[in-house]
């Protein structure tokens, strides 16, 4: 059982399932009930009160064994994400009365064919808040599966710091950094990195096999759709970082030798020009 089945179908005892929904954008209610995150186009999962949780996902039959591997509902696939997905709710579902979780998701390409073939009237519950209540509360098992992200998390950084120490270029280290929380069992890895010395984040476009002193990298790992995020400052020499040293676009030290320096200088000399320019009012040259 879920828990939808377990608390929310109580809350509401006139019902004989729950159906959510989930995008790529807004799925965290889906992924959390299923385990399944939408990719490309959105999805429904139909909850009865008794019996097995089903993931309606509008894919084509060779993009069952994907679709079943990413979660442990029963998959069924339908043509489209309008009229195939609400028809098949309206053949499978148990006669009754239905809430609705992430009913504030849904778009007119869906929204309109379900209320045609289901009528407005069988959907009578907003449930999305009780499913966030529920989800706002951890469990012991959700706690650990946190915990692990958070492991990973520390596993990529480390996987850096050592790439880092023995000299390798930006892509390499980075390559070192996935690979190491992949192979902790990552779900999804995303990456972002400086090479200006923090100045901007860039994400992976083509190998770069400069050294960055100091690197900067930001991490985002998932594991079992739970998110752990953060950044990782790397130097070799004490103050780098602070100083804001890098490698520029060309391989030099970012920020160039006097640079600073003759930004000090073009402000002295602005200061000085308009200090010479005003007056005080009510003064004139003739007055002084």
């Amino acid at each position: 059982m879920t828990g939808v089945q377990t608390c929310a179908l109580p809350i509401y005892p006139a019902c004989t399932g729950v159906v959510v929904f989930g995008d790529s954008k807004n799925h965290a209610e889906l992924a959390w009930l299923t385990g399944y995150v939408p990719k490309l186009r959105p999805s429904i999962a139909y909850i009865p009160r008794n019996g097995e949780t089903v993931l309606v996902a509008p894919d084509g039959k060779g993009m069952l064994p994907s679709t079943q591997r990413r979660t442990w509902a029963t998959v069924a696939l339908v043509k489209d994400a309008g009229k195939s997905m609400a028809q098949w709710l309206k053949d499978n579902a148990r006669p009754g009365k239905l809430a609705l979780v992430g009913g504030e998701y849904i778009r007119s390409v869906l929204y309109r064919p379900l209320m045609e073939a289901y009528g407005e009237a069988e959907f009578p519950f907003a449930a999305t808040e009780t499913a966030r209540e529920l989800m706002r509360v951890k469990s012991g098992r959700e706690i650990t599966m946190v915990k692990k992200a958070a492991e990973i998390l520390k596993a990529a950084a480390d996987g850096l710091a050592a790439a880092h120490k023995a000299g390798k270029g930006i892509t390499d280290a980075v390559n070192e950094a996935e690979h190491a929380a992949h192979r902790m069992g990552a779900q999804d890895v995303r990456t972002l990195f400086s090479t200006d010395g923090g100045m901007t984040l860039r994400p992976y476009y083509a190998p770069d096999a400069r050294v960055a002193d100091p690197l900067l990298a930001y991490f985002a790992v998932r594991h079992a759709n739970y998110w752990a995020d953060g950044f990782v400052t790397l130097a070799s020499r004490p103050g780098a970082a602070r100083r804001g040293e890098g490698t520029g676009r060309r391989g030099r030290q970012w920020p160039p030798p006097g640079r600073r320096a003759a930004t000090a200088e073009c402000w002295e000399r602005r200061r000085r020009a308009g200090r010479g320019g005003t007056r005080r009012p009510g003064r004139t040259p003739a007055s002084k």
